[in-house]
């Protein structure tokens, strides 16, 4: 229906011109008149959008739009390797941008979202740098994250590695969405660079 791929080109446009600030992270909160009413950067939000938007272009088929969304998920994905990563390879939950104080935990929905984003990422690019950073990411998640033991994934580990075993496993914030979509999204893109 070309009514529905006009809006979400009107949508994937509003993304790009709106949310998306100069250096690739997201706006994440404006009143009803599109006044920003937060500094905050999300790591994990910037990440997950800079796929999730360069799929949106793929699906309405538009050159140019795809090539905006390429180079704002580069933009995203270079602003989150110099900004937004522990030296372990992991990505911090977020910064206030007014202050720059971080907040140095590492949720697990940031962790797969940045699998997921470095390698869509590498797949447009083709630089090793975000290999390096997927493999980096993926073992900081099974040696942090992951609970071998009871399953599912713990929520976070603070900058030091401690788990925080008060905070759920699974709830209403909590589920295995983020994490077994970044496992398929992977599988699937692996399975594509290797045929």
């Amino acid at each position: 229906n070309e009514k529905i791929i006009e809006t979400q080109k009107d949508l994937i446009h509003l993304f790009l011109n709106r949310f998306l600030d100069e250096d690739g992270h997201l706006n994440l909160f404006f009143d009803e008149n599109w006044e920003l009413k937060s500094h905050t950067i999300s790591f994990g939000h910037d990440i997950e959008a800079s796929w999730l938007l360069a799929e949106a272009a793929e699906v309405v088929g538009d050159n140019k739009l795809i090539s905006a969304c390429e180079q704002a998920a580069i933009k995203t994905a270079d602003g989150l390797l110099n900004e937004g990563m522990d030296s372990d390879g992991s990505i911090f939950n977020e910064r206030k941008s007014k202050n720059g104080r971080f907040d140095y935990d590492k949720h697990w929905w940031q962790q797969a979202e940045g699998m997921v984003g470095f390698m869509n990422v590498y797949q447009i690019k083709g630089d090793e740098k975000y290999i390096t950073a997927i493999f980096n990411l993926w073992n900081f998640i099974s040696e942090k994250i992951i609970d071998h033991v009871n399953g599912e994934w713990h929520w976070r580990v603070s900058k030091d590695g401690k788990r925080f075993p008060e905070d759920e496993k699974v709830g209403f914030w909590k589920c295995p969405y983020h994490n077994a979509r970044a496992c398929i999204e992977m599988i699937n893109r692996i399975d594509s660079l290797l045929s």
